[in-house]
């Protein structure tokens, strides 16, 4: 299966990345690499000394280990959108030479978590899924992965501090400072991943997931295999018995049942509506029952901060959230 977030940076909306930059900025960054700087070094050299970076942690080593047993292969791809990414249908781990080893060894390691999620833990998400199973395991996939590098980061704070001091100052901060917090306080690993991971949730970059993944589920929604559409489940616990695990294989997340909170499954009020505009126009061509769609499960979060228990498109009856309805179909 190709990943979503390589499907993303081909039609998604995500404008900033896992490294906390902009597209645009990066993009800035490789027309002047290639205008006014030296070449690249993609050579066999330089990834030996980054992976031997990543090894100096035992949760990088860990991570890296588990990634490289499914034989994926590790790669520079010069002209990236991002600082790097997992490609299935490549076969990789691909990462981008403009940055400095230390500036990509957590990528890496978020990367080859992101291996072990899916060849692994067999911890995929796809529009096979209903709404609120794929939103669930997209949304727990990346606050996984995220953390998992946070954990490494840490772990270098006193031998390439460097690496941590970087990573506390990328709009993933939020995570880096619970998870750092929590430690401080209680010296339990996976307390502070607990924390790390919860935060991730309460970061802007959910909400561009968020849309991207409707983004996906209306393309997918279309294609030849449309009728086999939205119909798998997992349960909270099942997700977080295979994914949030410490490097030691233990779990971390103490309750499961917070990944079906409003305060970790919710869209903002656009993106639910064009969740509903998907779902309904998929179910009228399949004549299939909205009833049997959980997107109800997937609650509202208002501007002010507060929730809304989800609806489908039909119960939504605000001025403003009919209007919404309408731009979404005009766009």
């Amino acid at each position: 299966m190709t990943s979503l977030y390589e499907q993303f940076l081909a039609v998604g909306n995500i404008k900033s990345l896992q490294s906390g930059q902009k597209v645009a900025d990066i993009e800035k960054q490789s027309v002047l690499s290639d205008s006014f700087e030296k070449p690249l070094d993609i050579s066999d050299e330089r990834m030996k000394a980054l992976q031997e970076i990543v090894c100096k942690s035992k949760t990088g080593k860990k991570t890296l280990e588990d990634a490289k047993s499914t034989n994926v292969r590790i790669i520079f791809e010069p002209g990236m959108k991002s600082r790097g990414a997992f490609s299935p249908r490549k076969n990789a781990i691909l990462l981008n030479p403009i940055y400095s080893n230390d500036s990509i060894a957590e990528t890496l390691v978020h990367e080859a978590r992101h291996v072990w999620q899916e060849r692994k833990q067999d911890i995929t998400y796809s529009s096979s899924q209903t709404p609120k199973t794929l939103f669930m395991t997209g949304f727990a996939a990346e606050a996984d992965a995220c953390t998992t590098a946070i954990v490494f980061a840490h772990e270098m704070k006193e031998i390439r501090p460097e690496i941590w001091e970087e990573h506390k100052k990328e709009k993933y901060a939020p995570m880096a400072a619970a998870f750092e917090k929590t430690l401080n306080k209680t010296n339990d690993l996976a307390a502070a991943m607990d924390s790390s991971f919860q935060a991730w949730y309460t970061l802007p970059i959910k909400d561009r997931y968020s849309a991207d993944y409707v983004d996906y589920m209306e393309r997918q929604s279309t294609s030849i295999f449309a009728s086999s559409k939205f119909h798998e489940k997992m349960s909270a616990q099942d997700l977080t018995t295979k994914l949030c695990q410490t490097p030691d294989g233990k779990s971390y997340l103490k309750n499961a049942s917070v990944l079906e909170t409003p305060e970790k499954l919710n869209l903002l009020p656009e993106t639910k509506i064009h969740l509903e505009m998907v779902l309904t126009n998929w179910a009228k061509e399949q004549n299939k029952p909205l009833s049997a769609i959980d997107s109800d499960a997937i609650y509202i979060r208002n501007q002010n901060g507060t929730y809304t228990q989800g609806k489908k498109l039909g119960q939504y009856a605000s001025a403003p959230l009919q209007q919404a309805v309408k731009s979404n179909r005009q766009r």
